[in-house]
């Protein structure tokens, strides 16, 4: 079966690290999803994000090379639940609320930015643990998470039935 591919670029999103990049990628999930289903791709690049909702039958591909970046801006984040809410704990850096067929693929990371988050007043010389950790997914492979003890917006993925 062949699949229309979206590119966040064509909705306006700028791969420099610093520009936000949610709104862009998430009208490329949304156009995927109301066309029945495709592949969003991320080009190389640094592309920061808030919380992303995915949608049933969207593949997103992020390649070797392209990173997913958590915004440093709590406001940027929301729980992807009706209520909107705002906790930090309750948000997530990726959600799929009842979502089917949803695949994240390829070689590249997703990078919840949890330095971003630390106390400013608090750093190793303090003795805080500051230590970041690449962990490849469990479930593939091929994805590499970036995984701090920080202070950052909840889990960076959630799916919900």
């Amino acid at each position: 079966m062949l699949m229309n591919c979206y590119d966040l670029r064509h909705h306006g999103a700028i791969g420099d690290g610093t520009a936000p990049c949610t709104q862009a990628l998430q009208a490329a999930i949304d156009a995927a999803h109301a066309d029945g289903g495709g592949i969003v791709s991320i080009p190389v690049g640094t592309w920061m994000i808030g919380t992303i909702i995915l949608k049933s039958n969207v593949i997103i591909d992020l390649p070797p090379g392209a990173r997913l970046l958590g915004s440093p801006c709590l406001k940027d984040y929301h729980s992807g639940h009706a209520d909107g809410s705002a906790d930090p704990m309750r948000c997530h850096l990726i959600v799929a609320n009842a979502a089917e067929n949803v695949i994240i693929r390829g070689g590249g990371v997703i990078d919840g930015n949890g330095p971003a988050f630390w106390e400013p007043t608090k750093d190793p010389a303090d003795g805080v643990q500051t230590t970041v950790a690449q962990e490849p997914d469990p479930l593939r492979a091929e994805l590499l998470w970036i995984k701090t003890q920080d202070r950052r917006p909840g889990t960076m993925l959630e799916f919900r039935d």
